[in-house]
C-alpha cells in the first residue's frame, strides 16, 4: 500500500510542470515534435518545510524510509492527489536555525504507475 506524505510546505513552494517530447528536425529548419509515452506531463516541486525538531524529524525519517525509490502520495498545489518520490540527485536538505527550529528541504517529481 502506498503511503500519504501529509505535511504541508511553506508559502514558496515552487513548482514546475515538465514536458516529455521527442523532435525530430529535419534539415530545411521543419522539426515534428510528439508526446513521449501516455504521461508525458509531470511536474517538479522544489519544497520546504520550517518547524520544531520533533516534525522536522518525523518528516525526515518518513523520506528516508522511502530511500528515494518508493513513491508515495501527495497533494501538489492546484492539483488532484497523484504520486511522487524524492528527487534522489537533489537528495533532502537539513538546516538548524537555532533553538529548536529547523528546516528541511526537498525536490518532489511526479512518477506513474502502470
Amino acid at each position: 500500500m502506498t503511503r500519504t506524505f501529509e505535511w504541508s510546505p511553506r508559502l514558496e513552494a515552487q513548482g514546475q510542470t515538465r514536458y516529455s517530447v521527442r523532435v525530430s528536425r529535419f534539415g530545411d529548419g521543419y522539426s515534428q515534435v510528439v508526446p513521449c509515452g501516455r504521461n508525458n506531463v509531470a511536474q517538479l516541486w522544489h519544497l520546504s518545510f520550517c518547524g520544531p525538531g520533533d516534525e522536522i524529524r518525523t518528516i525526515q525519517t518518513f523520506l528516508d524510509e522511502t530511500k528515494g525509490s518508493e513513491s508515495f502520495v501527495w497533494s501538489a498545489p492546484l492539483r488532484t492527489p497523484g504520486l511522487f518520490r524524492v528527487d534522489p540527485t537533489r537528495g533532502v536538505t537539513l538546516r538548524a536555525h537555532g533553538g529548536d527550529v529547523y528546516s528541511l528541504d526537498a525536490t518532489f517529481e511526479e512518477v506513474f504507475a502502470p
